[in-house]
């Protein structure tokens, strides 16, 4: 009796074992093969890959772990962008202006204060605009004359996102003193970047020697970068120190009288105060001791307007922001979008975009706009099917367009040359260390073919060597698809 329950209890299992093996091979075979020969890699063997592909009707062509949450890195810009589109519009622009709260007495003197109103430009006097911080100071300043201003007795300042935080408490700290990490704040200035200029002519392992900082910045900087042979790069980092200033470590390749290391701007504010201060003063407006009173927590709406700048469109702040990566772009429009929605984080931003539009959020997480923080995680399939959705979007061809082109911008500069004639890939990259991702389009004769998501995390090779593999995985499909 025992013998004859063996018996059966062993088919059973050799049964169950029998259509494992056949729903493996299924698996298997259901996979094209550029997707199978990009899986079997040994270096992904403990990786985290999530791959989707839709394609115009939002079908699965091609899928792998899409529900699986995976740290997003840039590519969250992607993410940002569509949120921006949708909730501020392509008509949003920034506003930094300079009021008159109080009046002008006969000897020209403002009895009263000349108040600083910032909305949180990301892009105010960027480089990447080329916008001059002198035209600015001199508008204001021919504003004054006319005004017949030529002493400020205070400055006050108004922040319109003032209420939330520059650094994000899920930042590295490795990050967060960089120009990369210095985060958004309610006005901002020159990128928020400070640039140091090092002389690294010197022998192997010598301290690389400091010889200026522009703008001077707040802060004091102990310097600890040596130098390292040529062609090595820029491998330094600026860290906050416990005592409130900065130290630089790390080294620096040799051979060059001049290499620039960017650093975060401490106080943007503070900055254009001092700057704005100097200029009026050279030029004859007599101008405060104190630099400025404390920020006000409202607006007189009686104030009259002196001066103002408005930035350009969202179309043009986006195409920088996500063709190049540009972190503080992608903060600054997440605390736009955070004030204009009346909420107190970005995952508040996701869920109602995803109300809006009829999708399951899948239990994805978002902590910034920049993707910057590596608490992000979102599964492939959520990300494909929201870049599939945009596409119904009245804005779509203006987000289109703001990602980079493969091979052609950007981050992409260097990404899919190897494509078809005719086909063209709109995409935005994402990486940080052991994270490679890559979200878009991929079009076909100014034809979309296929929205796409392929996230990496872990895996065990360097970033380039993982970047050349996913370009051969997405040439290799498109090429399978064309056969």
């Amino acid at each position: 009796m025992h013998c004859f329950t063996s018996v059966i209890i062993m088919k059973k299992l050799y049964i169950k074992i029998f259509f494992v093996c056949i729903a493996a091979v299924h698996v298997l075979w259901a996979q094209p093969q550029p997707m199978a020969d990009f899986l079997k890699s040994e270096a992904l063997s403990h990786a985290g890959v999530g791959i989707s592909v839709l394609d115009t009707d939002g079908q699965q062509v091609w899928t792998h772990n899409d529900r699986l949450n995976l740290i997003p890195a840039s590519t969250t810009k992607a993410l940002l962008g569509m949120m921006a589109y949708h909730f501020l519009g392509d008509s949003f622009r920034y506003a930094t202006g300079i009021y008159i709260d109080g009046e002008i007495d006969a000897s020209g003197t403002l009895i009263g204060d000349l108040i600083i109103y910032s909305e949180g430009d990301p892009s105010f006097c960027s480089s990447e605009l080329n916008t001059s911080l002198d035209d600015y100071c001199q508008s204001v300043y021919e504003a004054m004359l006319t005004k017949g201003i030529s002493c400020i007795e205070h400055i006050s300042y108004y922040g319109k996102t003032d209420q939330y935080q520059a650094i994000m408490d899920s930042w590295a700290w490795q990050d967060v003193a960089n120009y990369y990490g210095g985060g958004a704040h309610s006005f901002n200035i020159l990128d928020n970047t400070i640039g140091l200029y090092f002389n690294t002519k010197g022998q192997i392992d010598q301290k690389a020697k400091l010889f200026k900082m522009s703008p001077k910045p707040i802060f004091k900087l102990t310097n600890k970068v040596t130098i390292a042979p040529a062609g090595t790069g820029d491998r330094s980092y600026v860290y906050y120190r416990t005592d409130g200033d900065r130290e630089i470590r790390g080294q620096l390749p040799s051979g060059h009288s001049s290499f620039k290391v960017k650093a975060a701007m401490s106080d943007p504010l503070g900055y254009f105060i001092r700057y704005l201060s100097a200029y009026l003063m050279e030029r004859g407006i007599q101008m405060p001791s104190k630099q400025t009173d404390p920020p006000r927590t409202t607006f007189n709406q009686g104030a009259r307007l002196l001066y103002l700048y408005q930035s350009p469109p969202l179309s043009i702040l986006l195409k920088r922001c996500l063709e190049k990566s540009i972190n503080l772009y992608a903060e600054g429009l997440m605390r736009s979008l955070l004030d204009h929605l009346d909420v107190e984080n970005p995952q508040k931003v996701l869920e109602l975009m995803l109300d809006d539009w009829g999708i399951a959020d899948q239990g994805a997480f978002i902590y910034d706009g920049s993707g910057l923080s590596p608490r992000n995680a979102i599964c492939a399939g959520l990300m494909s099917k929201l870049l599939d959705h945009a596409r119904s979007q009245p804005w779509y061809d203006q987000f289109l367009t703001a990602l980079a082109r493969g091979g052609k911008e950007g981050t992409l500069k260097g990404m899919f040359k190897k494509l078809p004639d005719g086909v063209v890939i709109y995409a935005k990259s994402g990486g940080m260390s052991k994270v490679v991702a890559y979200v878009g389009y991929v079009y076909l004769e100014d034809e979309c073919q296929y929205s796409f998501s392929i996230i990496v995390n872990n895996f065990n090779m360097t970033s380039g060597l993982m970047r050349k593999r996913i370009d051969d995985f997405i040439a290799s499909l498109i090429q399978k698809d064309k056969e």
